[in-house]
């Protein structure tokens, strides 16, 4: 999203995110929403940011730097919408950082299951789209 530089809100940079994956041809569902359980019964729910081709977790965030809650966070949702990947996307700086996250229980078989191509979080400079 260099295009855009950093400091703006997040639901720019979700609409912006948006807007370029379905120029790109991927399926996209935006803030769906996934009821949470417990014990069989329905305690609540969460609304995921993004869905690519339903097989992707996209959760945004814009602050300093991502933590270990945004990690369980978005594993969590990986568990109630029963995906297996997730991608952790930080705008919240001049530096683009991204995490990629699997479900615990689900094996993934696909290279589309591998959007980041890595497994560790990676840093990019602000000139990475």
């Amino acid at each position: 999203m260099k295009e855009l530089g950093c400091g703006f809100l997040e639901s720019v940079y979700k609409s912006a995110l948006a807007m370029a994956l379905k120029q790109d041809g991927h399926f996209l569902e935006i803030e769906k929403v996934f009821e949470v359980r417990f014990r069989g019964q329905k305690i609540g729910h969460y609304v995921a940011d993004l869905i690519v081709d339903k097989t992707i977790i996209i959760e945004l965030k814009c602050c300093k730097s991502l933590l270990p809650e945004h990690q369980a966070q978005t594993i969590n949702y990986l568990v109630a919408a029963n995906l297996p990947v997730g991608l952790l996307i930080n705008f919240g700086h001049r530096n683009l950082e991204y995490k990629r996250m699997h479900h615990p229980s689900l094996s993934c078989r696909s290279d589309s299951c591998d959007p980041a191509g890595e497994a560790d979080p990676v840093i990019f400079s602000s000139s990475i789209s």
